[in-house]
């Protein structure tokens, strides 16, 4: 399967491609600041602890120790925490609409394109007891107080929908159209019939290749109510989902070019996701340059062609200097545990963890 040849797209072998050139220079942070004014399009909604590692510029919910709901009542910054852990205490409201006055991503999945632990393999990161070292496909659920979006429906969307209790999704945007980032798509057929059609947000080859592989779906003709019914958007630049600004962010993902994505609310940049991307281009970093959290891929210690390495990771992080970075898309050579030996503001991602900006 193909999206899109790396090779009429880059222009140096060593990976430093600069795509698009012409489209990043006009996303400046000073076109960025007047993206409210921009006229992006926007779819339309039936509904609206380690002692050794500081304390991050945030409100941390441990995974072990619970603050109750008085210390955790929102100051003024971003919090982040376990949705399952706080499903096990009193203390906290247990809804996840709860989380819903800003913008909240939720980890559905973090591992690679086999999850943790793979079938057949007896590793010790394959045989953790630690609970956080089991890993379904890699996927975000987004939240704010006008609408929910899905990015990407893995292999394992259904087990994450339910999972995290998901009770809205209003659109769903897609990184790239490997299996193990669409084959979930089905699944949206439950909020689809809810709210009338599901819109779906794609570049032309993952549309495609979504049309080709669920041509079901996309056969109009198709009288079922309660099957899939996709409302296709061609990304070919930023787009809105209710306040959020949304700029594709193309990487190289092997041979491959495939979206990360930046979301933006009041002229922040909040969020900026790389899930797969074997680079990160000189342009693409000064376009997310200094956001909140960064979340990038970084499969394991060993080099490998379409995905980056903890060391590359850590250098891409270098560069933007968010406030915090968390891995993703880990694959089983790749423990938990070792994020103690990352700096003090990289972080490994796990399945259910909650942020809120």
């Amino acid at each position: 399967m193909q999206t899109l040849s790396a090779k009429n797209r880059f222009h140096r072998a060593n990976i430093s491609p600069r795509p698009n050139q012409r489209f990043i220079r006009a996303l400046t942070q000073q076109e960025l600041q007047r993206a409210d004014d921009d006229g992006f399009p926007r779819a339309s909604f039936t509904s609206d602890g380690d002692k050794t590692r500081p304390h991050l510029p945030l409100d941390f919910f441990h995974q072990r120790k619970i603050l109750n709901s008085q210390q955790g009542q929102d100051s003024g910054h971003w919090k982040i925490e376990s949705y399952q852990l706080r499903a096990k205490t009193q203390s906290l409201p247990i809804q996840p609409s709860t989380l819903k006055s800003g913008l909240t991503v939720t980890f559905l999945g973090t591992g690679t394109s086999q999850g943790v632990p793979m079938i057949g393999c007896d590793c010790e990161v394959c045989r953790s007891p630690d609970p956080r070292d089991q890993r379904l496909r890699s996927s975000i659920y987004i939240e704010t107080s006008e609408c929910s979006w899905v990015v990407d429906t893995g292999t394992d969307f259904r087990t994450q929908a339910l999972r995290e209790d998901i009770r809205q999704v209003d659109a769903v945007v897609f990184t790239h159209s490997h299996t193990d980032h669409i084959m979930g798509f089905d699944d949206l057929r439950r909020f689809s019939h809810a709210r009338g059609s599901m819109p779906v947000y794609a570049s032309p080859e993952t549309m495609r290749d979504l049309e080709r592989v669920f041509r079901f779906a996309f056969n109009t003709s198709n009288p079922v109510p309660y099957y899939l019914k996709p409302e296709q958007h061609i990304i070919d630049g930023p787009f809105k989902l209710g306040e959020t600004s949304i700029i594709p962010l193309p990487v190289p993902h092997g041979d491959s070019v495939v979206n990360g994505y930046l979301f933006s609310r009041r002229n922040q940049k909040l969020v900026a996701y790389l899930s797969d991307c074997s680079a990160v281009p000189d342009a693409i970093i000064a376009l997310i340059a200094s956001v909140k959290v960064l979340i990038i891929d970084a499969l394991r210690d060993k080099p490998h062609p379409t995905h980056l390495s903890v060391g590359q990771a850590l250098e891409v992080a270098m560069h933007v200097k968010p406030e915090v970075t968390y891995f993703t898309h880990i694959g089983h050579e790749l423990s938990q545990s070792a994020e103690s030996r990352l700096p003090k503001s990289v972080r490994i991602a796990h399945d259910g963890l909650k942020f809120r900006l």
